[in-house]
């Protein structure tokens, strides 16, 4: 105890001694800036007022001199508190000099006396710097969000450090083809760095600045010690010399025997090409912008890239591109149109700031029901570019796809079902997810004995009626959801193939669908959300229809299962027709 005591006695006479030094070190500033000798008192309360708002946050939040230095003069600013301690600083010294301009003015008010206008100065300084401390604090919080949320946008990223087998990015070149030299690098980064010889260039500038054959392709050049990655644009246009503009941005990565894993920069390299076509198109983007703009461009995606694995570049006024290196160790999914995607991340507005424009639209719209088409036509979106960007969401793990609810369908158990019985954590989080709104949690026994209870004879719609799943509290669309994407279930869908020789007609919207895609391929699911038709409708009609066959299976199944019902609606058409 004695010992804490005298501790906390030395910490406090510490302090005041720092306190006082940094007193008179005012003091002496104070009369260095024009202050009058003959006035000590007032001297010294301006003195003693600037070290109060600036030496005690310093005191308090600076551990050593080196940290001090550090954040007042070269605004090295790492936590929280360094913020603070800048702005305050800053704000009490200039709020105490611009307090002595009123002093010499000839208004013969009673507050011009030395020192009143300082100190009024020094405590509005100290306030403005409390404000700008914790506004710059909220925008250092989002910028770090963000940059949080692109990490977990970019989850697999590939991480850029030497013991890494990814080949490091060499540097990045823009070239063109102009009217006078023909092919010719305009631009490169780093601009020190010579990749390729004059004249091995002239030998390969033909895969770079490429014939008709070769554009819109991506092109890979091997060379000794380095490999090019390009994908060549030809844009047509009357504007352009000789009727158009050839263009290629390529990343020239480090040429590693036995190594093939240079394929991460593919996508980038294709997707910043596209973008840069869609703006020349549009705006005249490469065209009419100046080398700097596009060299400064180009800087920034190398450092980033090369630094964190991703980046994001602004073209042009309001156009943003996001890339990423992606380590593609996961398949990537093949999104349908008859899908329903569930996000797996935590959606905020971090999230949605680092995300394209169209992820930004759909995301707030996903809740695991609806189809993509539907979530295409409701966020205003061409479908084609929603499964492409719900396809690079499932990559980076933001979403993940369940074929779409019906209370028609069948499901029945897998042997995965034992791993939810030993796992408390996943049955924990089964029973938050899909108890009902406002209501207590579900027992797990219960959620247990009603997915078992699934059999590939009965719809849901029977199972739903003969056991009432809300009557414990379970919402039956959540549990099938969350069943599914744990891969606790499977959904039996019908796969409908057309008899040989036979030609079926189908009346109303359901003769929109093509007969030549009921071959076993599709399911009914499939073929009635591409034309846009119900799927009630469209089973009454192959049911009633004696030239179609509906095979069920299951929906992950394998070819050579298709091939056997095929081979067995086959034979049944030979048996029919004999």
């Amino acid at each position: 105890m004695f010992n804490l005591k005298a501790k906390r006695f030395k910490m406090v006479l510490k302090f005041t001694s720092e306190l006082l030094v940094a007193s008179m070190v005012n003091y002496v500033l104070i009369v260095l800036c024009g202050a009058s000798f003959s006035t000590v008192k007032e001297n010294y309360v301006l003195a003693a007022v600037i070290t109060l708002c600036t030496a005690v946050p310093m005191l308090l939040f600076i551990q050593n001199w080196d940290q001090l230095l550090n954040v007042v003069f070269d605004k090295q600013l790492i936590r929280k508190t360094d913020f603070f301690v800048y702005y305050i600083t800053r704000g009490t010294y200039i709020g105490a000099y611009l307090g002595a301009i009123p002093i010499p003015l000839d208004w013969d008010r009673p507050w011009q006396l030395w020192p009143i206008t300082c100190v009024v100065g020094a405590l509005i300084g100290f306030g403005i710097g409390n404000i700008c401390a914790c506004v710059h604090v909220i925008h250092w919080k989002r910028a770090r969000r963000r940059i949080q949320a692109s990490r977990q946008l970019t989850q697999g990223l590939v991480p850029l450090s030497p013991n890494c087998d990814v080949p490091p990015l060499l540097g990045i070149f823009y070239a063109k083809f102009d009217s006078q030299l023909g092919p010719r690098i305009v631009c490169q980064v780093p601009s020190d760095k010579q990749f390729i010889e004059r004249d091995v260039f002239d030998t390969v500038s033909s895969f770079i600045i490429t014939k008709s054959k070769l554009v819109d392709q991506l092109v890979k050049v091997n060379l000794t010690g380095v490999k090019i990655i390009g994908y060549p644009k030809a844009i047509p246009g009357n504007q352009y010399d000789r009727n158009a503009y050839i263009f290629n941005v390529c990343f020239v990565v480090e040429n590693v025997v036995n190594n093939d894993r240079d394929y991460v920069y593919e996508p980038l390299v294709e997707k910043l090409a596209k973008s840069l076509e869609m703006l020349e198109r549009q705006r005249q983007f490469l065209s009419n912008q100046s080398l700097p703009d596009i060299s400064s461009m180009l800087a920034k995606l190398y450092n980033e890239l090369n630094e964190t694995g991703c980046s994001s570049i602004i073209l042009g006024d309001h156009y943003q591109v996001h890339l990423a290196l992606l380590d593609h160790r996961l398949p990537v999914p093949v999104v349908r149109a008859s899908m329903a995607p569930v996000v797996c991340a935590k959606v905020d507005k971090s999230l949605l700031n680092c995300s394209d424009e169209v992820l930004r639209r759909l995301l707030p719209l996903i809740n695991g029901f609806d189809s993509v088409a539907k979530l295409s036509s409701a966020a205003k979106v061409d479908i084609e570019i929603a499964k492409r960007c719900l396809t690079d969401a499932a990559v980076a793990g933001i979403v993940s796809f369940v074929p779409v609810l019906q209370y028609r369908s069948c499901y029945m158990v897998t042997p995965k079902i034992g791993t939810l019985y030993r796992d408390k954590a996943m049955q924990k989080q089964f029973c938050q997810t899909v108890k009902l709104r406002g209501s207590e949690m579900p027992n797990f026994s219960d959620i247990f004995r009603l997915l078992c209870l699934l059999k590939p004879s009965q719809t849901m719609h029977q199972w739903n009626c003969t056991y009432s799943p809300r009557n414990y509290r379970v919402h039956e669309g959540k549990l099938i959801q969350f069943a599914l994407l744990k891969g606790l279930i499977r959904q039996i869908c019908a796969y409908p193939i057309v008899l040989a020789n036979c030609n079926p007609k189908f009346e109303g919207s359901v003769s929109r669908i093509d007969c030549h895609q009921l071959d076993g391929g599709k399911s009914i699911e499939e073929l009635s959300v591409n034309a846009n038709v119900h799927c009630l409708r469209v089973e009454k009609a192959f049911k009633e229809s004696p030239h179609v066959v509906l095979i069920w299976k299951f929906k992950r199944c394998s070819l050579k299962f298709t091939f056997q019902c095929l081979r067995l609606a086959y034979y049944s058409t030979q048996m029919k027709y004999t």
